[in-house]
């Protein structure tokens, strides 16, 4: 993913109660950079073969804004 000019950030987690499940967070510039910049290059073909074997098991694919509410330490 690092290969688009387009995506921020990733980051995957592995459920810790149910190792069968996980979270893959993509960070995009934008909405129309993902899905017009991104899914319409190149790069996508690689990713896309990455993910295939377990795309029907996408139980959500959505965009999300960040909001005012975030904490880290």
């Amino acid at each position: 993913m690092q290969v688009s000019k387009h995506c921020l950030a990733h980051e995957l987690t592995q459920c810790t109660e149910d190792a069968n499940f996980y979270v893959l967070r993509l960070e995009w510039d934008s909405e129309e950079g993902h899905l017009k910049g991104f899914r319409t290059s190149p790069e996508f073909q690689s990713f896309f073969a990455h993910v295939k074997p377990y795309f029907h098991d996408i139980e959500e694919m959505r965009h999300y804004r960040v909001t005012a509410t975030v904490g880290r330490k």
